[in-house]
């Protein structure tokens, strides 16, 4: 990550800081929440949340474009086994010309 540091805001170098603030404070189901896509000119939006157990291991999960194919398909693979929740949201540009 040292490649981020400078650029990256030192929060989001300690994945897990920010939850554990909030877990200290008393909350349990925190959600983690992302989304990519270029807008409705140049494809569809993507949205994605998913809650993690506390004790999950954040080992090998990383911004994506960072991680090789091999290493996201893990992260996925442990993320979907593992989520307390999880749900992805797929919107076309022609949907979102229709809002």
């Amino acid at each position: 990550m040292a490649a981020f540091e400078g650029r990256v805001d030192p929060l989001v170098l300690d994945l897990g800081r920010y939850e554990r603030g909030l877990r200290d404070q008393g909350f349990r189901l925190i959600a983690g929440v992302d989304e990519a896509g270029r807008g409705a000119l140049a494809g569809p939006l993507v949205a994605a949340a998913v809650i993690l157990p506390a004790a999950f291991d954040l080992e090998g999960i990383n911004d994506s474009k960072v991680l090789t194919r091999l290493q996201r398909e893990a992260a996925y693979e442990r993320i979907v086994r593992d989520a307390v929740a999880r749900s992805v949201c797929r919107c076309t540009p022609t949907r979102i010309d229709r809002r």
